[in-house]
Formats: C-alpha cells, structure tokens, sequence
C-alpha cells in the first residue's frame, strides 16, 4: 500500500469517484468558513498616466456626408453544427492541406462541399435539360 504523508486524511464527503464529479459555481467551491482573507495590495509607487488630450479639426468643406468606407469587416454568417466521421487516411491528408495552405479545416471542408454540391446540381440541370 502506498503511505499517505502525516495530516492528510481521506473525508468520504470530499472523495470524488470516477465518473461522479460535478460542475459546482465558484461560490460552492470555497466553503464560507474555509475561505481565506486575500491579502492586501501594496500602495502604487506613482501615479497612473494622465491620458492624451484629443485635438478634433473641423471636417473640410468638401467633405462628403456619406458614411466611411469600413476595410475589413467580416461578414457573419449562420452555421449549423454536423457532425461527420471521415476516414483517418482522409483526416491525415485534410491536416497535411491545412499545413500546406495554411487555411484552417473548416474553410477547406466548406469549400469541399460547396464545390462538390455546384457540381452535382450542374449535372443535375444537364440530365432535367437533357430528358425535357
């Protein structure tokens, strides 16, 4: 048997078994009793960095009213989570892409997809045309 060191007892209501463990908030987790007293910060050394005082110039007269042109800003769009296995041999050449592209998995998996599904409506549209 192992040797537990000195003062260290095992309360049955504290013991966890496997596969028992709870999430608890994090009022539960320190006993109200138990909970230590946080030790007081010492007091700053100088004081804090007064902020830079803004200057604001008048818009120019032949200033357009229109709103500013944003750079960059992301488009959100709705996902559905799905979930799909895939053979290891396929996961390990999608991993080695993602290297090799540096695109993340999801954007090579999305255009996968989106390409796989023009191509079978494509031909879909050419049987339709083909029989009508």
């Amino acid at each position: 048997m192992s040797r537990r060191p000195e003062g260290l007892t095992l309360d049955e209501d504290l013991m966890v078994r496997k596969g028992e463990a709870r999430a608890v908030g994090p009022a539960a987790a320190i006993p109200l009793g138990r909970a230590e007293q946080p030790l007081p910060l010492a007091p700053a050394a100088e004081a804090p960095p007064t902020p830079a005082q803004e200057t604001h110039t008048a818009p120019r007269e032949d200033a357009r009213d229109d709103l500013p042109i944003v750079i960059g800003k992301r488009q959100t769009v709705e996902r559905v989570f799905t979930n799909v296995r895939i053979p290891v041999d396929l996961d390990e050449r999608l991993f080695r892409m993602m290297v090799a592209t540096r695109r993340k998995k999801q954007d090579i998996i999305e255009s996968f997809i989106r390409e796989g599904l023009e191509r079978y409506e494509n031909e879909l549209r050419r049987v339709r045309g083909r029989a009508g």
